[in-house]
Parts: C-alpha cells; sequence; structure tokens
C-alpha cells in the first residue's frame, strides 16, 4: 500500500512539474506573425547626430483595431536608422501604430548630479504618441526600402 501511495504521489508530481515545461519552446501569445520593421527617422532640419538615448516606440493603435498586448521598440542609430524588436525577437505584429521617438542626452553615471533629467533634443512632443503625429502600418509584406518616419524641427 505504501509504495502505492508513493507512487501516485510520484505521478501527480510528475504532472504538476511537466505543466509549466510543456510550453517551452512555444513563442509567447501574439508573437506567430511578426514582420521584419526596418527604416530610417528623416529630419526636416537639421541632422540629430547627438544624444545617448536614441529609441523608436511603436504603440498599437486600437481605434484602427490593433489590438496586441505588445509595444515593439528599437535604437536608433546616428545616422537615424532603426531596427524594430518585439519580445527581443526582430519585427512586430502587423497593424497600425502611434509612435514615439526619443533622442535625448542623458547624464552618464559618472555626473555629479545622479538624479539629473536628461535633455531633450528634439521637441518632447515625439516622445508621447498623443501628441507626436507619427503613425506607421506595419505590413503583413515588409517594405523593401524600409518604413520613413519624419521629424520637422
Amino acid at each position: 500500500m505504501r509504495m502505492l501511495r508513493s507512487a501516485i504521489v510520484l505521478a501527480l508530481l510528475g504532472l504538476v512539474l511537466a505543466g509549466p515545461l510543456s510550453g517551452c519552446g512555444s513563442k509567447p501569445a501574439g508573437l506567430e506573425d511578426l514582420v521584419p520593421v526596418k527604416g530610417k527617422i528623416v529630419f526636416t532640419g537639421p541632422p540629430i547626430t547627438g544624444g545617448n538615448a536614441r529609441s523608436v516606440t511603436l504603440h498599437p493603435d486600437k481605434t484602427q483595431g490593433n489590438t496586441t498586448a505588445h509595444e515593439p521598440r528599437g535604437e536608433i542609430d546616428k545616422d537615424g536608422n532603426f531596427e524594430i524588436l518585439t519580445a527581443n525577437r526582430k519585427g512586430a505584429p502587423p497593424g497600425y501604430y502611434k509612435v514615439t521617438v526619443s533622442i535625448m542626452e542623458s547624464p552618464m553615471a559618472n555626473s555629479k548630479d545622479m538624479y539629473a533629467q536628461p535633455k531633450w533634443l528634439i521637441d518632447a512632443k515625439f516622445g508621447d504618441p498623443e501628441t507626436s503625429g507619427l503613425t506607421l502600418q506595419v505590413l503583413e509584406t515588409p517594405l523593401a526600402n524600409g518604413y520613413e518616419l519624419k521629424i520637422s524641427q
């Protein structure tokens, strides 16, 4: 009887442990159909080559039917080029997005004031999806020349 009880406990323990592991290797929900998203930020004024904190973020536009729970994002290089990642995977789910762009000079770690606020190098309105005026539709077939976002200074 004792062996039977031990066998049942081990079998139940195996089910409990195997449950969370059965999903290993599968992609999180919403990441099944990522589309490559590369592009360039184009400045209508002088180019912004400075800044040590440069990023672009895609905010799902629910008014256009984009219900993804993810906010894809990417770094912007000194030439304005970017590539979008979603949950550390290249690409973004197809759909409409409101876009924010942040180009700031953040205080370095050796700064005397470690709580100093970063300095915006572009208008801060571009850091808010409601005021940036930037939108992007990620298409199921990637654009050959990439996406272009224009920022006027």
